[in-house]
């Protein structure tokens, strides 16, 4: 089962990558979203918190209390969630950027 796990969110991200390969910017969110999860022990807590933003809003909002180690927490969830998120934060501000810019 873990292992159609694990090639199921390989071919996920390997295919979003390569439909943003055209918007650099999108692009550049989508690594830097799978990039983020390693460095959880890495930089301090409060950074890690903004640089994680869409992790920390899916700890604080859909993880249950006392859920350490649970699936809640693997990778299978946790770097396309990032990845996905920073995404979104991207879509955000180029929706608003172009808002500004008429």
């Amino acid at each position: 089962m873990y292992i159609f796990e694990l090639f199921l969110t390989m071919g996920i991200i390997i295919t979003t990558l390569y439909i943003l390969r055209k918007d650099k910017f999108l692009l550049f969110l989508a690594v830097f979203g799978l990039i983020i999860p390693f460095f959880q022990f890495d930089i301090p807590n409060w950074l890690f918190n903004i640089l994680s933003f869409p992790l920390f809003i899916y700890v604080k909002l859909f993880v249950p209390k006392n859920m350490g180690g649970s699936y809640y927490y693997s990778p299978f969830i946790i770097i396309p969630l990032s990845m996905y998120g920073w995404i979104l934060i991207g879509l955000i501000i180029k929706t608003i950027y172009s808002y500004f810019n008429k």
